[in-house]
């Protein structure tokens, strides 16, 4: 897989697909005006972003173990 359709953007962070975020998007707002709550909660994400920031800190420290 390669470039934008395989959503790959470890070289090339333009090579990213968005398509996904905007599905997401998409969904909290139809959501929102169907007064329920979105698919994946607020709570849920949140695992996913701090992952990601871990992720980041201990690449910027060597590979050091973080704690979640």
């Amino acid at each position: 897989m390669k470039g934008q359709e395989a959503g790959l953007g470890a070289n090339d962070p333009s090579a990213i697909n968005t398509y996904q975020h905007q599905r997401n998007f998409e969904e909290v707002v139809t959501a929102i005006h169907e007064g329920r709550e979105p698919t994946t909660s607020a709570n849920e994400s949140r695992k996913a972003v701090e992952l990601i920031q871990a992720i980041y800190e201990s690449a910027k420290n060597d590979g050091a173990w973080v704690t979640l």
